[in-house]
């Protein structure tokens, strides 16, 4: 399968269903930030000093 398929097919059947089971209903504009984030891989950004150290 085509990689652009498979993260679309990934963020509609799983990621979407994850995040309205968590917050409810999202938004259109919310699926677009979701699906922004799915292409971009964030996390590839995020060094230690970006991540969270303090107490929960």
């Amino acid at each position: 399968m085509n990689r652009l398929f498979d993260m679309y097919y990934t963020t509609e059947s799983y990621l979407f269903p994850m995040v309205e089971e968590e917050i409810g209903e999202i938004t259109g504009k919310m699926k677009e930030f979701l699906r922004i984030l799915e292409v971009v891989r964030h996390s590839r950004f995020l060094t230690n000093a970006l991540r969270w150290c303090g107490r929960i």
